[in-house]
């Protein structure tokens, strides 16, 4: 599977990720490594997690040359679904919110109402920031946006921290909190 490139999507996350220092960050999906560059350049250590070997490769290669590599673990798997509960104060994921009924692009593929992936990302998230911390991602509202908003609500905090409008879609930044 070819990793993701980045899009308006990734730049959009970019251009916000810089707000949140953290000491410890993961990044669900890392694609070419944009993000997590960032992530490695502001954060003491930095865990990067993607089902693609070939992503894995990749961002291993723009942080061996940027001499990031050293700051992080990056893994082959699924979501958080392996990570040590409590460990990260910053989750950061942009996921496939593009609408599907089967899965014909994991990069773009969200599934039900383009939300399932990201539901799931979050779910994940929840176990292993710690109770200050934060989950940021990007959603679309080519997907059922307030439908994922109100179930992100029922459990945590949520504000819309960036937009940026696309001829066919509107992208949204968002920040997620634990209550209390």
């Amino acid at each position: 599977m070819q990793p993701y490139f980045p899009g308006e999507d990734t730049f959009l996350l970019a251009d916000i990720v810089d707000r949140y220092p953290a000491k410890n960050s993961l990044e669900i999906g890392v694609g070419r490594g944009l993000i997590t560059t960032y992530l490695a350049k502001m954060s003491e250590y930095v865990v990067g997690v993607d089902l693609s070997v070939d992503a894995i490769e990749e961002t291993s290669r723009v942080l061996a040359k940027l001499q990031l590599l050293q700051k992080v673990d990056l893994l082959i798997g699924d979501a958080a679904t392996s990570l040590t509960p409590e460990s990260f104060d910053l989750v950061v994921f942009n996921p496939p919110y593009l609408p599907s009924e089967e899965t014909m692009d994991r990069n773009v593929d969200g599934g039900r109402g383009g939300i399932s992936v990201p539901i799931r990302w979050f779910t994940n998230s929840l176990v292993v920031i710690k109770k200050a911390g934060r989950v940021l991602m990007v959603l679309s509202t080519a997907s059922k946006l307030e439908e994922a908003i109100a179930f992100f609500s029922r459990q945590c905090s949520v504000r819309i921290v960036a937009r940026r409008r696309l001829f066919f879609e509107e992208l949204v930044a968002i920040e997620i909190t634990r209550h209390g």
